[in-house]
């Protein structure tokens, strides 16, 4: 087997070819001791970890802890800061072979997590271990798990194992290099989310305009965020007006997975794919069929699925910006009957999503139907020039927060390109 990596630091070129040690060789294993999920919260003064959070919570090094306990230190097992932590019970066995390294010491570790500590004078980068496990072990320990619907791996398991290591100064360069990667995507998801979360506000303040009686007349209450005219008049008060009074509604016709194929000659739109691949607007259609149809959508149509296992799932509406898409069965297509402006409509309609949610239907598998929303009652701006303003607005947000989502995939791809190249 080649012991160098296709990808190495330059002042590494010459260095020895790495050498592979026996975890059994290399670590001391030990397990934490149990705190209930009750017994952490940021709001208590011990900082601790729980194999739960590992999943969710941390990446494959832990440089601050999120949960504390009040848990008495006797009945606690500390870090020492030179730990590497791995869950030995999940319902998905990959979960069980994701390690993150804790550089902290004095953290409290809860029980159900595998503990390898260095054995003896050991020299080694447990950051860099960590990310090593992650990406070359992962399944190896998967497929050590034991159990039916929990998983179980357990130390004896882990000690089975082998890595391949450089020399100590090496690892710690590339764990250094690796943890400023993380730390560009921790900055692009943060950024990411605080967009998202205006998003939300803005909306919130674009959308909550309101009819009230006062004096025993009808008031309009505009919206906390209101855009004027052009040429700097107000817009006239809003109308509230059911969602069929806007639009027609349509279905789509028969289009299963299999009559999807690259080589189609006809753009079209599985239900499906308004789950996975679109949001609140669809300016690429993504998908071709060789199938031929007269239920096709064309710009400013309103595509909302029918049916979904949970009532959540059809509560979304994507608004169409391209013309002869074929249309799958399990659509409602709200089609305008008058000029307005179906982006804004569309960012209403996921806004308001519990209009929705409460006129759903049925069992295991949930519906909703024309005739359901049809009666949905909107404050809506009669001019389309508001409606259009606001959803230019919208449209710009949503224009930051892909060019950011964009950056962090492609920094994600990147980090796995360079892990899938920097060991061995």
């Amino acid at each position: 087997m080649n012991s160098t990596p296709r990808l190495r630091l330059t002042e590494f070129s010459k260095a020895p070819q790495y050498t592979q040690y026996n975890f059994d060789d290399i670590f001391v294993f030990s397990s934490g001791k149990n705190i209930k999920k009750n017994e952490a919260s940021p709001e208590y003064n011990t900082p601790c970890v729980r194999y739960g959070e590992l999943y969710h919570m941390y990446g494959e090094v832990i440089t601050n802890t999120i949960n504390c306990t009040n848990l008495d230190h006797s009945e606690l097992t500390f870090s020492y800061g030179n730990e590497i932590l791995l869950p030995s019970a999940g319902e998905d066995p990959l979960d069980i072979g994701s390690a993150s390294a804790l550089t902290l010491k004095g953290v409290a570790i809860g029980r159900t997590i595998n503990v390898l500590r260095p054995k003896g004078n050991v020299d080694y980068s447990h950051a860099y271990v960590s990310y090593y496990i992650n990406e070359k072990l992962r399944k190896k320990i998967s497929k050590l798990a034991r159990g039916a619907s929990i998983s179980n791996v357990y130390n004896s398991d882990l000690k089975t194992l082998k890595a391949n290591l450089p020399e100590i100064f090496e690892q710690q360069k590339i764990a250094f290099f690796l943890s400023k990667v993380d730390e560009k995507i921790g900055l692009l998801s943060e950024k990411k989310d605080k967009l998202t979360e205006y998003k939300k506000g803005v909306m919130q303040q674009l959308f909550n305009g309101k009819w009230h009686e006062q004096d025993g007349q009808l008031t309009f209450t505009p919206p906390t965020l209101r855009f004027k005219a052009d040429d700097g008049s107000e817009f006239p008060d809003w109308e509230e007006k059911n969602l069929g009074d806007y639009f027609n509604f349509k279905k789509g016709a028969p289009l299963s997975k299999s009559d999807l194929t690259d080589t189609g000659s006809n753009v079209c739109i599985h239900y499906g794919e308004l789950f996975t691949k679109y949001r609140e607007v669809i300016r690429t259609v993504f998908s071709k069929t060789n199938v031929t149809s007269t239920k096709l959508g064309f710009v400013g149509d309103i595509l909302m699925p029918t049916s979904d296992v949970t009532p959540k799932g059809l509560a979304r509406a994507s608004c169409l910006l391209v013309d002869e898409v074929v249309l799958s069965g399990d659509l409602n297509i709200l089609r305008p009957k008058t000029e307005l402006n179906s982006v804004y409509f569309s960012y209403k309609i996921n806004h308001f999503k519990n209009e929705v949610i409460r006129r759903v239907s049925g069992t295991t598998v949930k519906h909703i139907y024309a005739k359901d929303i049809d009666s949905i009652k909107f404050k809506t701006p009669v001019s389309i020039q508001e409606q259009t303003k606001m959803a230019n607005f919208l449209l710009a947000i949503d224009q930051k927060i892909e060019l950011v989502n964009s950056e962090l995939n492609k920094t994600k791809e990147w980090k796995r390109g360079l892990l899938q190249q920097m060991f061995v």
